[in-house]
């Protein structure tokens, strides 16, 4: 837990209380102990504390019932009591910030699955490529296959089919592309002269 460099002061309970029948003296040291004790997180020992603020004071408090010692050790519930409830705060911030963190790194861990087909064709840029490559690359990309199929005609899944099988044909005559780029622009060209070599409806035969 943070040291805070505050804790709470309730004006009436320091008008009210007991300590109004102390000499102002004793109460001056009592508020001087207040701080040496927060500022230590509550860890204070009377040994010290009879150096620190007054030993005749501190005594005086002990005899009144206004602070109390256990083991050598200064204890004042009000300000444990605080604390307590500080560091149950911060534990809860805590692991809320820890939920938040791993949800951080499951979307992390989504996008860059998501991005995978980029990272992919990124690598393949400039390097050899195999059809069947360039197929498994294209095949879940659907913003590649959007593109492809709207230049070619086609919606997504049959654009999908038709590189299949292109990627199939290459394969078979052990044809390889320098990159995605060329391996695309060759499947273009291949839908078009499928296109071209269809018979138009309505063609009279000889």
């Amino acid at each position: 837990m943070t040291k805070l460099p505050f804790f709470k002061f309730t004006i009436a309970d320091w008008m009210l209380g007991r300590i109004q029948r102390l000499p102002l003296e004793t109460k001056g040291a009592f508020i001087d102990l207040l701080c040496m004790y927060w500022h230590n997180e509550c860890i204070y020992y009377l040994e010290d504390a009879e150096t620190d603020i007054d030993a005749e004071n501190v005594e005086y408090l002990l005899k009144r019932g206004i602070i109390h010692q256990e083991d050598g050790r200064i204890i004042i519930k009000f300000l444990d009591e605080q604390r307590a409830d500080y560091e149950e705060v911060s534990k809860k911030r805590s692991e809320a910030g820890r939920r938040g963190g791993q949800a951080k790194a499951k979307q992390a861990q989504a996008n860059a699955k998501q991005n995978l087909p980029d990272k992919i064709r990124e690598d393949k840029e400039g390097e050899g490529i195999t059809p069947r490559e360039a197929y498994n690359i294209l095949k879940d990309d659907l913003v590649s296959l959007k593109k492809l199929g709207a230049v070619l005609g086609f919606n997504a899944s049959v654009c999908k089919e038709k590189l299949e099988q292109f990627a199939k044909e290459q394969d078979a005559i052990d044809k390889d592309y320098p990159d995605l780029k060329e391996f695309k622009a060759h499947f273009r060209n291949y839908i078009k002269k499928m296109n071209e070599n269809k018979p138009h409806s309505g063609a009279m035969k000889n």
